[in-house]
């Protein structure tokens, strides 16, 4: 049941404006809800069933509301201006005989109208008003505060009204303009003028672009305070009053700091969200809070090194800047991983990365010539969650580390560097303490006619990573975090604000976050994967690569996929190396290596991107010589309609100096034509060395003319005898 002055708002997901009921009466007998939209200004009662008011309560088609908007009508007597209780109480006089009515009578449409007539005739108000009193009871809550006058909604503040009429000086200490010339420049600031100043803000300030407030007051006097228009040229120009009918630019300044100025919203406005987001938002946030302890979060990203590098092998060609990937732990600062390659912002750099992460530093390091001790970057172990961008680990590679290894990944949002700070400023550490001072190093402002830095290269990629070596061991055990924010233990401990001395606490304190997974499990993890065929050539991977292994040799895949149908299985592959791809087996813990089909080994040793130009330039020769097929056809083509037409010809002529012939003549004697044929075929192809040949040819030739100038005598028909002795048997 609904209660008797209950609201409900009905659930129209089109509807930009909100409709809401208020119960008005309930008819037990009939069972009718009486029911009136509380916003229109033209409502009347509508009826609805109980039946149809329990479906769409059942249907979630409304909700009943808690709050009505017109709760502040219930004052106390004692509060209300005497003359608005007579107002109140002269519209309750007009209503009262028809709310007070019995039934529905007050909500049917004939016996309304009757009431109200009545009411009319003893009151003498007219039914307009009669109407308005008695649909503002209804609306308003079923009270006789509902006629209460609202005099507070009328018209605008007083003190504005003065002012916009106002026939004195404005406001405001006097310009210089005004204590020389006694001219007065500038003009009362009313809500109408406000207005103007409001709308050339959001039209010419607040808006993407580098427009300046100025220009912006320029502009709104044009487009706001003009008196008319006049024509040159062919264009409406704006007709401005004189200087003293219009607001001054320190009137509008500050009206704008004072009064409507929103950094925020003005940022947003003019920088964009994004903008604005990354460079001007409130920093009331602290990092390392997202981080227990080492483990919980590491940071990784990639960033173009400012350096050019030379070739390792020709120490004279300039092979460009190397991309370089660090994973950082938040908790700590601490870098655990790094990656060198030429490779672009890849999935692979990351691969790398992440590879190096579990890696045992002390031969890492042995294999740039860098002796360290364990201690020295004693790091060997994933975290539990790993914050990078969309690009490397949003897909089907990252899903991996979910699935098989238990690392959480999160995504930042698009342009969003600002959440991985930590590894940005990083990047921005290496540059500044030792990229900048390399040879070759990128200089952002080159003045004209200096020296092209890229010539000054002169260190290899390998010669990179060792230097990034050593700036990373220097970086983790003595560069002092000094705007670290330290928590009560830490602070009891006196633990240094070093990544070393940090790390090292959080082992021993705060430990439980680091997964350690064999080196090979993690790199099977961490290679892209893809769906391959089971075909009966083998495993298919791409176009002409094909593998075997020995457990599809045992269990007989290939057999198999030739007697029924091919299928998909899952396959690990590294793209800078295609000799072997390897098959994961018990949730990634597990693989089974396979290797290149005998058929090809033509990619042996070749990496995916070789290949892919291999099959791309297989591809364009096809397109580049189809021209030659096509013309070749239709030589070809032309040649045999050429042929077939003489030999059709030839034939005719034959057939027609032969006489004509039956289908059977022509076709009984195929096989002593063929043999006769043969005969004259033999003659003149074979090898003849005494040159007797030429004689035999031209007797055959002689008798095969003789006998097709002989008169045709067909064999006898032993069929039509038969047929004639069985008539005389039978009497016929």
């Amino acid at each position: 049941m609904l209660n008797i002055n209950a609201l409900i708002e009905w659930i129209d997901e089109n509807s930009e404006t909100p409709k809401v009921e208020r119960v008005l009466r309930y008819d037990s007998v009939n069972e009718i809800y009486v029911l009136i939209d509380v916003f229109s200004e033209k409502a009347l009662p509508v009826l609805r069933s109980k039946e149809e008011i329990l479906t769409n309560l059942t249907n979630e088609k409304f909700r009943i509301l808690e709050t009505d908007p017109f709760a502040n009508l219930v004052i106390p007597e004692n509060e209300i201006p005497e003359k608005h209780r007579q107002i109140r109480d002269a519209a309750w006089e007009t209503i009262s005989s028809i709310v007070e009515a019995e039934g529905l009578l007050p909500f049917l449409e004939k016996s309304r109208g009757k009431l109200v007539a009545e009411a009319s005739t003893r009151t003498g108000a007219i039914k307009k008003t009669i109407y308005r009193n008695l649909r503002r009871f209804w609306q308003f809550g079923l009270t006789k505060n509902a006629n209460l006058p609202a005099y507070k909604n009328c018209g605008t503040n007083n003190l504005w009204r003065e002012n916009e009429n106002a026939d004195y000086k404005k406001l405001g200490r006097p310009n210089r303009l005004s204590k020389i010339k006694g001219k007065s420049l500038g003009i009362i600031i009313t809500p109408s003028v406000k207005r103007n100043f409001e709308r050339g803000i959001r039209k010419h300030y607040e808006r993407p672009g580098k427009t300046g407030l100025r220009w912006a007051y320029r502009r709104t006097l044009n487009d706001f305070f003009h008196i008319g228009y006049e024509m040159k040229n062919g264009v409406p120009v704006p007709i401005l009053p004189e200087s003293e009918a219009l607001p001054t630019f320190r009137q509008f300044y500050n009206w704008y700091e004072k009064e409507f100025r929103n950094t925020k919203r003005e940022l947003t406005a003019r920088l964009g969200k994004r903008e604005f987001e990354m460079n001007h938002r409130a920093l009331l946030g602290n990092s390392t809070a997202m981080a227990f302890g080492p483990g919980s979060i590491y940071q990784t990203d990639a960033t173009i090194g400012d350096t050019y590098l030379v070739s390792e092998f020709i120490r004279t060609r300039i092979i460009g800047r190397p991309v370089i990937y660090f994973v950082i732990d938040v908790f700590s600062r601490y870098i655990v991983g790094i990656a060198v390659t030429l490779e672009g912002p890849s999935w692979l750099g990351a691969m790398l990365a992440l590879d190096n992460v579990v890696a045992d530093k002390v031969a890492f390091c042995a294999e740039y010539g860098i002796t360290i001790t364990p201690e020295q970057w004693n790091v060997q172990s994933l975290g539990e969650s790993l914050l990078a961008d969309r690009g490397e680990f949003e897909g089907y590679n990252a899903n991996n580390l979910v699935n098989n290894l238990g690392i959480r990944i999160q995504n930042t949002p698009p342009y969003r560097g600002d959440f991985k700070g930590i590894v940005e400023r990083a990047f921005g550490k290496a540059n500044e303490k030792f990229i900048h001072f390399l040879p070759g190093a990128v200089e952002k402002k080159q003045s004209r006619g200096k020296r092209d830095y890229r010539l000054d290269a002169v260190l290899t990629l390998r010669e990179f990573y060792a230097l990034l070596i050593q700036y990373v061991l220097n970086y983790n055990s003595s560069h002092r975090l000094s705007w670290y924010r330290k928590d009560e233990f830490q602070i009891a401990d006196q633990v240094d604000l070093y990544p070393q001395d940090l790390w090292d606490w959080g082992i021993k304190n705060r430990s439980g976050h680091l997964r350690t997974i064999p080196r090979e499990i993690v790199r099977l993890n961490l290679l892209p994967r893809r769906e391959v065929s089971v075909t009966k050539h083998g495993i298919h991977f791409e176009k002409e690569i094909y593998y075997t292994c020995d457990l599809a040799l045992e269990e007989g895949w290939f057999e198999r996929a030739r007697q029924r149908k091919s299928w998909k299985v899952e396959v690990a592959y590294d793209p800078r190396d295609l000799t072997n791809v390897y098959l994961p087996r018990n949730n990634g813990r597990e693989m089974v290596v396979c290797h290149l089909t005998p058929a090809a080994k033509v990619f042996y040793l070749h990496d995916w991107y070789s290949a892919a130009d291999y099959f791309e330039s297989k591809l364009e020769n096809k397109l580049e010589n189809q021209t030659r097929e096509f013309q070749s056809e239709a030589e070809f083509q032309a040649q045999q309609q050429q042929i077939i037409s003489v030999a059709a010809e030839k034939t005719r002529l034959a057939k027609q100096e032969k006489g004509k012939q039956s289908n059977k003549s022509q076709t009984e004697n195929i096989r002593q034509n063929r043999a006769e044929e043969r005969e004259l075929e033999r003659s003149q192809k074979y090898f003849d060395l005494t040159g007797e040949s030429s004689k035999v040819q031209k007797k055959i030739e002689e008798n095969l003319i003789e006998t097709e100038t002989e008169e045709y005598v067909p064999p006898a028909n032993n069929l039509n005898r038969i047929s004639e002795i069985r008539k005389r048997k039978m009497g016929k």
